[in-house]
């Protein structure tokens, strides 16, 4: 009798171990299957790239603007990065971006990939994980607003910028930036201030 209640008992503690290995097993199938379809939302967000190797994300609203992002430029230049992937549709708007990777032999990719999700269409991507803690672009434009660049120059992006603006931009930015100096002869010529041209059409 008592062997027989200590293997009911072994019985039942075996039952109890398959069925608590079942529900850990099921546990960590589902975590898996969940955990797999969070990296491939990741992946869909970021055109195609996990979160940990991107440097820096545009926008398609960023990208429609004049105005070049000098964070975005520097991730470029950044040695950790190795490519930038644009979607096809904003491939005009990202000019600029693709002459800077050009001239820093980066790999330019153009997606027209129609499982992509989110409002992300340029990105910065180096081939191993990073880790950069914001990859949204904007901070150093916003450090300039802070630091009272003139609208007029940040709006019109880049170009050429009468003696006035363009020492403006120096003396807030510290550098030129996307712009240039118009020379005597350009002004003779005809050309105008970016900067100037913008918020006289305000």
């Amino acid at each position: 009798m008592n062997r027989q209640n200590e293997f009911e008992k072994q019985q039942e503690q075996e039952e109890l171990f398959k069925i608590a290995n079942r529900n850990e097993m099921d546990a960590v199938v589902a975590n898996s299957i969940h955990g797999l379809e969070l990296r491939k939302g990741e992946k869909r967000r970021y055109l195609g790239q996990f979160r940990e190797r991107v440097l820096k994300t545009l926008t398609n609203k960023q990208l429609g603007s004049n105005w070049i992002y000098p964070d975005v430029i520097e991730a470029i230049k950044d040695r950790r990065s190795t490519k930038i992937i644009i979607r096809s549709d904003y491939r005009k708007k990202a000019k600029k971006y693709l002459e800077i990777a050009q001239r820093q032999n980066k790999t330019v990719t153009i997606t027209n990939n129609k499982d992509y999700i989110g409002n992300i269409a340029l990105v910065v991507v180096s081939d191993e994980a990073v880790e950069v803690d914001n990859i949204i672009a904007g901070e150093k434009t916003q450090e300039l607003k802070d630091k009272g660049l003139p609208p007029e120059i940040i709006n019109a992006g880049c170009g050429k910028l009468c003696s006035s603006h363009y020492q403006q931009l120096l003396d807030v930015a510290g550098e030129t930036l996307n712009f240039k100096q118009l020379s005597f002869l350009e002004k003779m010529f005809g050309e105008v201030c970016t900067a100037c041209q913008y918020h006289n059409n305000e």
